[in-house]
């Protein structure tokens, strides 16, 4: 069967030549089907010939129908995928897959490529959601085709979705295939599963929506740092670490922008405050104040470790994904899926990731480039001495094996044997010579075995730089800090035995006048104010607001008694409620400069709704040289459209912490614990770490489901500290398995235990 294929290559001079790089990629959806339409004109014919393949066959057909961006139309699919050994010809008449989907052009830069990327949907006769099992997948019904057009190696994305899988995640399950699109050779895909809630997928529970309150609203969420449009995201309450006018964007995926319902928005965007809250707070490292509380530590390390090997120019600033599950199953916040590897794996025109020696920190993308703002979580976690440590012992235990050059290069051979006459194919339609999509540093190969050599010398490169510098982490890690209370002028913002709040709906000229208006001490606004009524209102936590805001009226502010230090790093809390129409509250705190104006240091609007939410601010005196030596001022203000609505604010807070120096050694852990391993399940090692507050005697020993002990992992004395040990379970069967951790003192005293469960998987 000959085919009849399109070649593009003047186009791609042209997408190459006009696209700006990283933050000019443009999302909005006329501009990307204009510039894919015009990248059909062509230079000339080449005939490409498909009469067998060892890869799975994909044919598409349309009816003539043009796929649009961004709105599925009907057609008609026809998978072949025979029994390992057995070639797949067009013609097959056994197909694994033959009926209807729903198609569309996906993507962004990459719907501008003459080979497109597509999103698919299996579906029935009458058009609805048909669940099934494709190329060895579990059912569903949403798929993706991939392009291999900006991936010449063909393999960036199979690499990295399982590494991560095999790190102990879900991740996309991938096939690489052969399409035909209404009769024409469209060359090598990856036919991936689509990031979404399934059982088998991202393992959460799917929400209605009439999950709006109790546990049903606490979650499936799946949310991205990615491009963002009008209704379909958040703004972040806290800037990019030294950043403070930059914003950060957080998307909605899951529930979908047009399906998330107001009590579901304002859960996950609190649930995001708060763990960032406590995450960039003055007990970041505490284990019941801090970040502990919201993140799943094993998924955040891997997702760094993964991110940093391939040095993924998009690892934290796009297709950046987390999860998180109904409290009742799963409370935490997880790092994941990752998602978009085709700049990865190479070096790229662009900040650190031209470096061609292997070098330079990816988590660093808020100091690489001005144009993005994204969440800094791994740069603060990685002051937290716990967290860096056992992300070290992480890279140290997985370049044993996952990440050992061994490991890679019988992969990468595997993967190019497997392509070795489809990839003639696709070079002849899409010439691997032809200028890179991507803006690499390296010229193009001049053929395959050229780029697959590439992407090994790539990756050696990186891990012998990984190897130096991962240990070096530790220069990041900060002592516990010194916390202390600001003194507010007036803690509880009351006027003392009048039964009255700060109110600002009137006029007050004189703020010590003993008439029927007061005015508190300490307080004052940008316009003469009054109290406005009785102080038992609403929810207050002790039946008292500390204060009462007004839509119509200014903002309020106090000036404290701190005067801000070098070495500050200020954080002001409180609680808020809407008590009647209001929407949106901002505090602020600011300085004063020798003209007397208010200078803000940091400013956060957040949504109030009916029930108490805590909100906070936080500023680095670092990052604001000018503000050393002023005094601090605190401020508040209901900025809800309806000027007749009413906040309560309760329970304000300030607090100050200081460094007290850089640590460049571990710390030893604050207690004794055995975490459980991961993976689990496993086949056939696993990892499992425990901890150590001082040198103890130590057994952790693996027990069968009938009590005998099969293995012993760990057996003497154990200096204080982290520790991680492995498991290979290569001749024990199938099942469960019991690990199994006792440490006593020196003088010979059981001071902890702990059991944990173990699945092995053949």
């Amino acid at each position: 069967m000959r085919l009849t294929a399109i070649a593009c290559c003047g186009a791609v001079l042209l997408c190459a030549g006009t696209e700006t790089y990283g933050e000019g990629e443009s999302e909005d959806s006329s501009f990307l089907a204009a510039d894919a339409s015009a990248s059909t004109g062509s230079l000339g014919e080449l005939a490409v010939s498909l009469d067998s393949t060892n890869l799975p066959i994909v044919m598409i057909t349309t009816g003539g129908q043009t796929i649009p961006y961004g709105t599925k139309i009907t057609a008609t699919m026809r998978i072949i995928d025979h029994a390992p050994g057995v070639r797949n010809h067009p013609t097959d008449p056994d197909a694994e897959y033959d009926g209807y989907i729903g198609i569309e052009v996906r993507g962004h830069f990459s719907a501008t490529f003459p080979q497109q990327p597509y999103g698919l949907e299996t579906r029935d006769a009458l058009g609805n959601n048909l669940n099934v099992s494709l190329l060895g997948m579990p059912k569903e019904n949403d798929w993706i085709l991939t392009s291999n057009y900006d991936d010449k190696s063909l393999m960036r994305n199979l690499i990295s979705f399982d590494w991560f899988r095999n790190m102990g995640h879900y991740a996309t399950r991938a096939r690489l295939c052969e399409v035909m699109l209404n009769g024409e050779y469209r060359g090598i895909y990856v036919f991936c599963e689509k990031i979404k809630p399934d059982k088998n997928r991202v393992d959460i529970s799917k929400m209605a929506t009439g999950d709006s309150t109790g546990v049903a609203v606490t979650g499936g969420y799946i949310i991205s740092v990615d491009y963002y449009g009008t209704d379909d995201n958040w703004i972040s309450s806290y800037p990019p670490l030294g950043y403070p006018d930059r914003q950060v964007h957080y998307d909605y995926v899951f529930p979908k922008p047009t399906d998330i319902v107001p009590a579901q928005k304002t859960y996950i965007q609190h649930f995001i405050r708060d763990a960032e809250g406590s995450l960039y707070g003055p007990h970041f490292t505490d284990s019941s104040l801090g970040y502990h509380r919201y993140v799943d530590v094993p998924s955040f390390i891997d997702y760094f470790i993964l991110s940093e090997v391939s040095r993924n120019v998009d690892g934290y600033k796009k297709s950046r994904f987390f999860y998180k599950d109904r409290d009742d199953k799963d409370s935490l916040l997880r790092a994941g899926p990752v998602w978009d590897f085709d700049w990865a794996w190479k070096d790229i025109t662009e900040y650190i990731f031209a470096n061609t020696d292997g070098s330079g920190w990816g988590y660093k993308t808020n100091d690489l480039n001005p144009g993005y703002a994204v969440p800094d979580w791994h740069k603060r976690l990685l002051q937290d001495s716990a967290f860096t440590n056992q992300l070290i012992a992480r890279y140290q235990f997985l370049r044993t094996g996952l990440l050992s050059l061994a490991t890679f290069n019988r992969y990468i051979d595997s993967v190019a044997a497997s392509v070795n006459d489809a990839q003639q194919r696709h070079f002849a339609l899409w010439p691997i010579s032809a200028p890179n999509a991507a803006p690499e540093v390296e010229p193009p190969s001049q053929s395959y075995a050229e780029e697959v050599t590439r992407l090994k010398d790539w990756i050696a490169r990186r891990i012998a730089w990984l190897d130096v510098n991962i240990p070096k982490l530790q220069d990041n890690i900060t002592h516990p800090r010194d916390t202390s209370n600001i003194q507010i002028v007036n803690p509880s913002f009351e006027l003392p035995g009048t039964e009255k709040v700060k109110g600002w709906d009137g006029v007050c000229a004189d703020p010590n006048w003993t008439g029927l208006v007061y005015d508190i001490p300490g307080w004052s606004s940008d316009a003469p104010a009054f109290d406005s009524g009785v102080e038992q209102f609403g929810n207050a936590t002790d039946g008292t607001w500390s204060a009462y805001l007004r839509g119509s009226d200014t903002s309020v502010y106090q000036i404290t008694s701190h005067v801000i230090l070098a070495d500050d790093d200020v954080t002001m809390t409180a609680d808020v409620c809407s008590t009647w129409g209001a929407t949106l509250c901002e505090l602020a705190l600011f300085y004063l400069d020798n003209a007397g104006a208010k200078i803000p240091l940091a400013v956060g609007q957040d949504a109030v709704v009916s029930a108490m939410v805590n909100q906070s601010i936080s500023f680095h005196a670092a990052d604001h040289p000018a503000c050393i030596g002023r005094t601090l001022g605190i401020s508040f203000d209901n900025i809800s459209p309806n000027g007749d609505s009413w906040i309560g604010v309760d329970n304000v807070k300030l607090f100050s912490n200081k460094f007290t120096g850089i640590a460049g050694t571990r710390t030893s852990p604050l207690g004794y614990s055995l975490t459980q391993n991961y993976p689990n399940p496993f086949n056939p090692s696993t990892e499992i770490r425990y901890q150590l507050s001082e040198n103890s005697m130590v057994s952790l020993d693996i027990y069968d489901i009938l009590g005998r002990k099969v293995a012993v992992l760990a057996s003497g004395m154990m200096a204080a500290g982290q520790h991680n040990v492995a498991w290979n379970a290569q001749n024990a069967a199938s099942g469960m398995y019991f690990a199994r951790m006792i440490a006593a003192d020196a003088s010979g005293r059981q001071v902890y235990a702990k059991t944990i469960k173990l699945m092995l998987m053949k």
